[in-house]
């Protein structure tokens, strides 16, 4: 995977999500196979696969890029999904998501955090 500029964009935002990974910790994980990269152009998203007793997920946890490109990758993301057989997708975006229009996405929660 070329990094791009993506280093300083998910620095950016792993601070301002609470810093629970440093870059490092992401391209580590991504080796161990316990996150996943797709990148297309100028966009890159991050996944990890959670099991939960009655559903496997494919968690979108981090984009970087455009929303676009994010539609373009997700024919590649369902066909991992499919490959993996998880029960569904599910994504954390910012506030201003919720009035974009994603096909067969809903939105069903807000995240709070207390520090």
């Amino acid at each position: 995977m070329k990094h791009r500029n993506f280093r300083q964009q998910m620095e950016r935002m792993l601070e301002l999500h609470g810093g629970f990974y440093t870059f490092e910790d992401i391209l580590d994980l991504i080796k161990q196979g316990r996150m996943q990269s797709f990148v297309k152009g100028d966009t890159w998203v991050i996944t990890q696969v959670n099991e939960f007793p009655r559903k496997k997920v494919l968690e979108i946890v981090f984009v970087i890029g455009d929303l676009d490109t994010l539609h373009e990758l997700e024919p590649e993301l369902e066909a991992y999904r499919a490959s993996i057989s998880a029960d569904m997708m599910m994504a954390t975006g910012r506030l201003g998501w919720i009035n974009k229009h994603f096909d067969g996405w809903k939105p069903i929660s807000v995240n709070f955090i207390k520090v």
